[in-house]
């Protein structure tokens, strides 16, 4: 997904400039976090990756990887608490020596993420750690708060509706992780306003996604989602290129839309992707 879409997100350009600011704020005893809560295909995992992106701008070296600025993994499926260790010893790119009586592997975690100066630490996914049971659940978001209070460098994570009621549960998690929402679109000025800025972003004509029956069919198709709207933009694109005309029509908006119904189909009503 370009990055056309920031342009016109306000709610996603506040997000990132929060985060942003709690990064820049410095390390404190209880660093504050974050939860992005949204639908499946609805912009979390892009704007994580983008935060991530802003930080290698402004913190990265430009030594290798001396110096880690952030970390961004996925939550371990079932989570399995041995393998949040192992995503972030990848992230830090050192091997996980064996545990001892005096250095435990959360301790070696601890040492690494300290030597390499990571500032932040984004985990994408979090209703992967749901099947792993309440345990399990417990036991990952305790050694993220830890790790965040050891370092005193704030944790942002990403997850569907269901993963928000695992951290809501708690008032421990609920104040670290403090979830913001992040709601499909409206048909309305602010989608207009998006749909405006990918005409320009790929220069295409204007009125080729904005026209009042252009702009209907895309939100009527996407169902609101921000990622289903750029693959059918993107899709009415690529077969305007293949028709006589060359120009995107309802057709062509209506050829991309029903090509991504196989996709819909996996999604169930609270917009999470079911198993199929």
């Amino acid at each position: 997904m370009n990055d056309a879409w920031f342009v016109r997100y306000p709610l996603v350009n506040r997000i990132l400039s929060r985060m942003l600011e709690i990064v820049a704020d410095g390390p404190r005893a209880r660093p504050d976090g974050m939860s992005l809560v949204a639908d499946a295909s609805n912009g979390k995992s892009h704007t994580l990756r983008k935060f991530v992106a802003e930080m290698w701008d402004r913190y990265g070296t430009g030594q290798g990887q001396s110096e880690i600025p952030v970390l961004f993994f996925d939550a371990p499926v079932d989570g399995v608490p041995k393998d949040l260790m192992a995503s972030l010893a990848r992230g830090l790119g050192i091997p996980l020596a064996p545990r001892t009586a005096n250095r435990s592997i959360p301790d070696q975690i601890l040492e690494a993420l300290d030597a390499a100066k990571v500032r932040a630490i984004c985990v994408d996914e979090l209703h992967q750690i749901l099947p792993g049971g309440p345990h399990r659940q417990r036991v990952i978001l305790d050694h993220l708060k830890t790790i965040g209070n050891q370092l005193m460098i704030p944790v942002f994570l990403a997850g569907t509706a269901k993963a928000h009621h695992l951290v809501s549960r708690d008032d421990q998690y609920h104040e670290r992780f403090p979830p913001v929402g992040m709601p499909r679109w409206n048909l309305d000025r602010d989608f207009v306003k998006l749909l405006r800025a990918i005409e320009q972003e790929w220069r295409l004509a204007e009125g080729s996604f904005t026209s009042r029956e252009a702009c209907e069919l895309i939100w009527k198709h996407s169902h609101g989602l921000i990622g289903r709207v750029f693959r059918i933009c993107e899709g009415a694109e690529k077969a305007a290129k293949l028709s006589p005309s060359g120009l995107i029509t309802t057709h062509e908006i209506n050829l991309a839309g029903y090509s991504d119904l196989p996709w819909l189909a996996q999604l169930d009503q609270n917009g999470e992707e079911t198993a199929s």
